[in-house]
């Protein structure tokens, strides 16, 4: 339970340090280049159509469709998850909720002493 409280006291004052160097708490997921996945998903499904029409060679077809499965998948979940936590509320970079987080932070630290 001490330590419970004490990873909270810990949390909330990262949140006030974000807060002094004007970062945000919560950022939306976008850790990925979508671009970047597009541009190598049509490369691939480029790749999956010259094995199959052109050269014909089954080893290189089933090679390039699992590649192409793979990365529409992570394309997918990524779209998936950006829509899904895009919801993330901001917290404002305003006084009040500094106020509020060192409040909260005084009334853990109280309720520790205690």
């Amino acid at each position: 339970m001490e330590y419970s409280i004490q990873l909270l006291v810990w949390s909330l004052r990262l949140d006030i340090c974000h807060k002094f160097t004007n970062c945000s708490v919560h950022k939306p997921p976008a850790d990925i280049s979508l671009i970047a996945w597009l541009i190598w998903d049509y490369t691939s499904i480029v790749s999956l159509l010259y094995s199959v029409f052109d050269v014909e060679d089954l080893k290189l077809s089933i090679v390039n469709s699992i590649n192409v499965f793979f990365i529409t998948t992570i394309i997918l979940v990524t779209l998936y998850k950006r829509r899904k936590y895009s919801d993330v509320v901001m917290i404002n970079e305003t006084e009040d909720s500094l106020s509020q987080i060192q409040s909260t932070v005084e009334k853990v630290e109280n309720a520790m002493d205690s």
